[in-house]
């Protein structure tokens, strides 16, 4: 399945093309590589599973996404990434990553909040890198809205409120409740989008590339496309 790529300060994630051939036979045949995924494959297996791969992003609406990992500041692809859906309606997935001998073993250091998703760490450390994490802000949520925004949020004068967070999510609900409905709310990723609309507030708009900038061109898209 073919899937909007995103981006960390450091990586991009890509979809992956016929330029990576290379990487992904290399990987596919190495014993390391494989070493928690089977045998590893002959070069002729390799050539026909990087084909079929291709293949299957192209025509496939459904099954795994492929990514290639491309560091920034080389610009050169260093692995591969697969994201298999398992509960399509509980947005719940397996990740799989697979480096490049040369970067594995790297010792990374992850700044993150002091709550959020391990998701990150456990990819890191399972294709070979050792992380230490330390928490650089705090996340917290407020016990009560700012009165002003909760006046003009009730009187439906706010366009859209941007949710970059399941957190934030939750946190909105709560702060604000049935006023929401009288606003659109703008979700970063389908993740995000399914916290709203478990919540009774689903989004007008899910942002396709899941940064910011992605959010902020869907709703640019969805303004341009109003009658």
């Amino acid at each position: 399945m073919r899937a909007p790529g995103f981006q960390t300060a450091r990586l991009r994630m890509r979809a992956l093309s016929e330029g990576d051939q290379a990487l992904f036979c290399r990987l596919y045949t190495d014993a390391e590589s494989m070493r928690f995924i089977g045998r590893p494959l002959s070069m002729t297996r390799a050539l026909a599973a990087f084909h079929w791969t291709l293949q299957s992003i192209r025509e496939e609406s459904t099954g795994p996404c492929f990514f290639a990992i491309v560091a920034k500041a080389s610009k050169r692809a260093v692995g591969l990434c697969a994201i298999q859906p398992v509960v399509r309606t509980a947005q719940r997935a397996e990740i799989g990553i697979m480096l490049a001998p040369e970067v594995r073993g790297k010792r990374v250091l992850l700044a993150r909040a002091s709550r959020g998703r391990e998701i990150l760490a456990e990819m890191l450390a399972a294709a070979g890198a050792t992380v230490d994490q330390v928490v650089v802000y705090e996340s917290r949520d407020i016990a009560s809205p700012d009165l002003s925004i909760a006046e003009i949020l009730a009187d439906g004068k706010v366009d859209y409120i941007t949710v970059t967070s399941s957190a934030i999510a939750r946190s909105l609900v709560n702060l604000f409740g049935d006023a929401l409905h009288k606003t659109r709310l703008a979700a970063i990723s389908p993740l995000t989008a399914s916290v709203l609309a478990e919540h009774g507030v689903p989004p007008a708009i899910v942002a396709e590339t899941y940064t910011t900038d992605g959010l902020v061109s869907a709703i640019l898209a969805a303004e341009a496309g109003k009658p």
